[in-house]
């Protein structure tokens, strides 16, 4: 959002709260919102369930960069140590299945 159309967003509002946190992407719903800033509130979440609906993601694609992230996480948190240890983990998973089903797809040399 561009900052001029962040400030006639911001300038209805009475709660000050709500001012403050839509200046870093936050929208708080609550009870006492008016008809405006519910508007507000809600316009944002209508286009992300919108963009969630009709343009889709695939995770198992998104994986294999940041793999080492949840690898490490296991190792760090004492689940696991070894390399046997993480196929396990990893070979109940989606991602492992369409890994090999195609292995082109994700630049895998020798299957």
């Amino acid at each position: 959002m561009v900052e001029h159309e962040l400030e006639m967003q911001l300038m209805p509002s009475k709660d000050e709260n709500l001012k403050l946190t839509l200046q870093f992407g936050i929208r708080m719903h609550h009870a006492g919102l008016s008809p405006s800033e519910r508007g507000v509130v809600e316009r944002s979440k209508k286009q992300f369930y919108k963009k969630f609906l009709y343009k889709p993601f695939f995770v198992e694609s998104s994986m294999l960069p940041v793999l080492a992230n949840p690898v490490n996480a296991e190792i760090s948190l004492g689940t696991t140590s070894t390399k046997q240890g993480i196929m396990e983990d990893i070979s109940g998973t989606y991602f492992y299945r369409k890994l090999f089903a195609n292995p082109n797809f994700y630049d895998l040399q020798n299957p």
